[in-house]
């Protein structure tokens, strides 16, 4: 006979001694898996990789999902709210991993949570659950460019955005005429980069104790970046984590499309790769937007930015 897994749910929630949950949201192809694995490492950390996502599917109406704080949104709700207890779902990492089970009947458990589909609603998900919350950042260009490479142009995504009433209304009618006219696959790409970008700076000058993490520093100095991130959100850093750091900056990997390589080599490929033009309309696209990272006057389009936001370290936190 299987386990009864709603049956160990109701005991797993009498037994509710973890901390303060940590979310990492931040747009797609900007450091989200990297930053969850390797927090993920931590002796404590109860890892969730995309609860909604993984359920709901990568579709345009749901990349493009907005709740505003106080609505109701039972389909997001539903999937959430058993990451955030720390109970058991349906995804592999709870069937293939049995020391998780222990972790969590143990106690002293962190929940650390991905999930980029509530990129533009991560109010709505901070007022309901109270996370730590981290940001990460990256520039535009190899966003874009990872995804055209991926076949995952914005289009449709993009009229997703246009098409939500409520979100242009909150957050985005100023830029619809931008958003409307960027027609071709890298314009649209960029205009639906700028866009959530946008949405989640708005969100973050009402937050000052959520942490953004700036790709680029954090790719030059992992070791560094990471223990310091390590400190911020209250994990364990230890020898075991800094080997798999060391292993996973260093170690050349042929895959094109992984998400745990990352190394300092990678912070300016992009520059190797797109064409002058490319990178002129890139900019075109993402500087009305105003936002508070890699501005063109700060040089973010120049052939030899590479540092990342000014002044930004692995992880810094924002201020109003």
């Amino acid at each position: 006979m299987g386990v009864e897994w709603p049956r160990v749910n109701r005991i797993l929630c009498e037994l509710d001694y973890g901390r303060r949950p940590i979310l990492v949201c931040g747009h797609a192809r900007s450091g989200t898996s990297w930053i969850l694995r390797t927090l993920g490492r931590a002796p404590e950390a109860l890892v969730y990789p995309e609860p909604f996502l993984s359920t709901c599917g990568e579709t345009p109406a749901t990349l493009a999902g907005y709740v505003p704080t106080g609505a109701s949104a039972p389909g997001v709700a539903e999937q959430l709210d058993a990451a955030f207890a720390g109970l058991i779902t349906t995804h592999r990492h709870w069937r293939a991993k049995s020391p998780k089970l222990a972790r969590r009947i143990l106690g002293g458990f962190r929940v650390v949570i991905k999930e980029v589909a509530t990129l533009m609603y991560i109010e709505w998900v901070a007022e309901r659950y109270d996370p730590v919350v981290l940001i990460p950042v990256r520039h535009p260009c190899p966003v874009v460019l990872s995804q055209l490479d991926r076949g995952n142009y914005a289009p449709g995504w993009l009229n997703a955005m246009l098409g939500n009433e409520r979100l242009m209304a909150d957050h985005l009618e100023p830029f619809r005429a931008i958003m409307e006219g960027a027609t071709s696959p890298l314009e649209a790409t960029a205009a639906q980069w700028a866009g959530l970008n946008r949405v989640m700076a708005t969100q973050l000058e009402r937050h000052p104790d959520w942490l953004v993490v700036p790709y680029e520093p954090l790719a030059r100095d992992p070791i560094g970046g990471f223990r310091a991130l390590y400190d911020l959100v209250g994990l364990r850093w230890t020898r075991g984590v800094q080997r798999y750091v060391t292993r996973n900056t260093t170690t050349p990997d042929d895959d094109r499309y992984t998400t745990t390589r990352v190394s300092a080599d990678r912070i300016d490929a992009w520059r190797q790769t797109m064409t002058v033009d490319e990178v002129a309309r890139v900019r075109a696209i993402v500087e009305p937007f105003d936002l508070p990272w890699y501005r063109a006057d700060e040089g973010a389009f120049d052939k030899d930015y590479s540092a990342g936001p000014a002044g930004a370290g692995g992880a810094v936190r924002r201020t109003s």
